[in-house]
């Protein structure tokens, strides 16, 4: 599905899965900080290249994401017998 063809009910609950992906690693690195956990640092580490690795996915899934051929995208189902 083309981003630009959202209706803004599907922008918005794609806004929201973003938020909440988001605010979950916030919290994990919160309560690790917070709860002195003996990895604190690695906990940390790890959620800010979760997060960056995510971003640059939905990055990429807004601008059409992999490049053709990759079949991680798929393209529109046309009906049988259809102009093309």
């Amino acid at each position: 599905m083309d981003s630009r063809s959202h209706t803004p009910v599907t922008a918005a609950l794609r806004l929201c899965l973003h938020a909440l992906l988001l605010g979950l690693l916030a919290l994990v690195a919160v309560r690790a900080v917070g709860e002195a956990a003996p990895h604190a640092g690695a906990v940390v580490a790890l959620v800010v290249v979760m997060a960056a690795v995510y971003g640059v996915g939905a990055v990429a899934g807004t601008r059409g994401g992999a490049p053709p051929g990759s079949g991680t995208r798929t393209a529109a189902v046309r009906p049988e017998g259809g102009a093309g």
